[in-house]
């Protein structure tokens, strides 16, 4: 019923007829509106896509990384370093320290002090 007396009451008022003007523009503002839903919702859509395919590859890139091997294969492929590594770090550390000393009779003396070889071999030969 309450239809009805809509009706009866937009004709007693005279506006049988809608504005022209007035619909145009409403049609017009709702078209907008759906074509901005329509483009908001293929760029939300097109972002979640991006998103999930950047999280994928870098998933796919850290399941192909070496990790750390165990603890115990860790310890077991380290090996105990020979005389002649050894020999031939503290050959070349020790030709970095006379390089950089200032002094070069304290890193002698230094060299002495840790019993370096070649060095305490000199100044037994000297004396």
């Amino acid at each position: 019923m309450d239809f009805e007396d809509q009706i009866k009451s937009i004709i007693r008022a005279g506006e049988s007829i809608p504005d022209q003007d007035q619909f145009i523009s409403r049609l017009h503002q709702r078209r907008r509106q759906e074509i901005l839903n329509r483009h908001r919702l293929f760029s939300g859509v097109s972002a979640l896509a991006l998103v999930v395919m950047v999280m994928l590859l870098a998933i796919s890139q850290l399941n192909n990384q070496p990790g750390y091997p165990p603890e115990k294969e860790y310890y077991s492929e380290m090996t105990e370093p020979d005389s002649a590594q050894i020999a031939e770090f503290l050959d070349e550390a020790a030709l970095y320290l006379l390089d950089q000393s200032d002094d070069i009779w304290s890193t002698l003396e230094f060299l002495t002090e840790i019993q370096y070889e070649p060095v305490t071999n000199l100044l037994e030969d000297k004396l």
